[in-house]
């Protein structure tokens, strides 16, 4: 769902043959975004691309920094589909 939501899904690491890629958005999906485990609830949240500056330095940060947003006490956009929490 998340490649669909940030139009990932016709990256060429997707649609080339020749790629590790290839027909397998959930590998790569899992390769080019970032999940962690949230440090309050301990559920999984989406953290962003793996490619941004923030989640390159992910290994040496303190646990206490990965909160999802629910934990974070920052209020939100009111969305009466509740699958689309995560992407606001």
């Amino acid at each position: 769902m998340r490649l669909r939501v940030d139009g990932m899904l016709n990256d060429k690491q997707l649609t080339d043959p020749a790629s590790r890629f290839y027909n397998k958005p959930n590998d790569y999906a899992m390769a080019a975004l970032a999940y962690y485990n949230c440090f309050k609830c301990k559920k999984p949240y989406f953290g962003g691309r793996r490619d941004c500056e923030q989640n390159a330095e992910a290994d040496n940060r303190p646990a206490a920094e990965f909160i999802c947003f629910d934990c974070s006490g920052i209020s939100h956009a009111n969305c009466n589909k509740p699958d689309h929490k995560e992407f606001l």
